[in-house]
């Protein structure tokens, strides 16, 4: 997904589920959630933090990182 959006042109931030948790916590003390709580809850906190656009990755590192993968698979698959 990541590369799909920076290949288009697109700007996105990454949020740590642990840190929505705590600041929903920190506004409610009440425990109820379901699928539009929490909807509304993501949203609050994307109202409340600074945008910061995650940093475009490095060509090299997405290469350097499937071309590990795919040697790490093959050696796997030659060892008896």
């Amino acid at each position: 997904m990541k590369l799909f959006l920076e290949s288009n042109g697109f700007t996105f931030m990454e949020f740590n589920p642990l840190l929505i948790f705590r600041f929903v916590h920190s506004k409610s003390l009440r425990n109820t959630t379901n699928d539009s709580i929490s909807a509304q809850n993501i949203a609050r906190y994307v109202m409340a933090v600074e945008y910061k656009p995650y940093p475009p990755s490095f060509y090299h590192m997405d290469k350097l990182k499937s071309l590990t993968r795919s040697a790490w698979s093959a050696s796997a698959a030659a060892s008896p």
